[in-house]
């Protein structure tokens, strides 16, 4: 109710390492998200033959582009830990992280071990990811409008029993 806002100014380091940023656009980010981590000190240079017969994503972001949804994601990440530390608990308003403070960037073009398939189902494509090191699988799913309807229609048959019994309850007492 009767919040007293304080005004503080600061600075804070904070360190980000491999930040990951999907750079093409056949998978969408999201998803690929939910297959991480995946292990980047295991890296090793690319050589084509890695890869001879294996069909792959090649990226289609800019350096640039992919540069930016980076300096977003650290921008947005910071505001969570930094909200936190000014003000543990507390509410904070208009806090303020720039980008242009970012130093010491550099990127790394990666070719990460994701298996990738796809299968219909009621003529709509579903896509499974696999992460090759950590056999995580992420992926979109159908949702079998039945059940959620069953799902939906016994809650609202529940909260009706609940209803009649304390109107029920009421009327008694």
């Amino acid at each position: 109710r009767n919040r007293r806002w304080t005004w503080r100014n600061g600075e804070h380091t904070l360190f980000y390492s491999n930040l990951l940023q999907v750079a093409a656009t056949a998978l969408p980010a999201d998803l690929v998200k939910k297959a991480e981590p995946f292990a980047l000190e295991k890296m090793v240079e690319y050589k084509p033959e890695y890869l001879a017969g294996w069909p792959t994503a090649a990226y289609n972001i800019s350096l640039a582009e992919a540069s930016l949804e980076a300096r977003a994601a650290m921008v947005a990440d910071a505001k969570k830990q930094l909200a936190y530390k000014a003000a543990p608990g507390q509410a904070v308003r208009n806090l303020e992280v720039s980008a242009s403070d970012f130093s010491g960037m550099a990127y790394k073009l990666a070719l990460l071990p994701l298996w990738v398939g796809a299968y219909t189902y009621h003529g709509k494509t579903y896509r499974v990811l696999i992460n090759g090191q950590t056999k995580e699988v992420a992926g979109d799913k159908p949702k079998d409008s039945v059940k959620v309807w069953l799902v939906v229609a016994g809650a609202l048959i529940t909260l009706a029993i609940l209803a009649m019994m304390a109107f029920y309850l009421m009327g008694r007492g």
